[in-house]
C-alpha cells in the first residue's frame, strides 16, 4: 500500500494539564503541538496528536514538518532512554470522526506513547486509528 502524510497543524502552545501529567511535569511549558494525518492508499488510518518538549528537542523546530513527519524524524534522530505505551478505545466524534472518516460513535483504537531522555520529556503522542485498523505484534 502507498503511504502518505499530511500536516494538519503545527503550533507553539502552553502545555495543558493532561500533557503535563503524562510527562510528570509540575509547571507549564511551551511545547510544539503537532497534528497530522497518516494515509494508506489515500485513505486516512491514523490521526496523530503530538506534543514535543523543545527544551530536550530544540532541533525539531528546524524540521519542515510539511515534508517529514515528526514521528519519522524523532525515530531517526532522537534516541530515548525510556518510554510508556498505553492502549484504549474512544468513540468517534468531532475532529477524529471527520479526519478518519469514521461514523460518529464508532469505536476507535487509541495508542498513547510517551518518551523521555533521562528525566527530560521528549514527546507524547496520541495516535487514533480509523475503524478496521489492526495492530499485529509478532514475538
Amino acid at each position: 500500500s502507498k503511504y502518505n502524510y499530511q500536516l494538519i497543524s503545527r503550533n507553539f502552545e502552553a502545555s495543558p494539564i493532561s500533557i503535563m501529567a503524562r510527562f510528570g511535569l509540575q509547571t507549564v511549558a511551551d511545547m510544539l503541538h503537532v497534528k497530522a494525518l497518516h494515509l494508506a492508499d489515500n485513505r486516512p488510518y491514523i490521526l496523530e496528536d503530538r506534543w514535543i518538549d523543545t527544551r530536550s528537542t530544540p532541533e525539531i523546530l528546524e524540521v519542515d514538518l510539511t515534508r517529514e513527519s515528526a514521528n519519522e524524524w524523532l525515530v531517526r534522530n532522537k534516541p530515548y532512554s525510556r518510554g510508556d505505551v498505553g492502549f484504549s478505545a474512544i468513540n468517534a466524534d468531532g475532529e477524529n470522526a471527520d479526519y478518519l472518516e469514521a461514523p460518529t460513535g464508532s469505536a476507535l483504537f487509541v495508542i498513547e506513547r510517551t518518551t523521555w531522555i533521562g528525566p527530560s520529556p521528549i514527546t507524547t503522542v496520541q495516535s487514533v486509528a480509523a475503524p478496521g485498523y489492526q495492530l499485529v505484534a509478532q514475538g
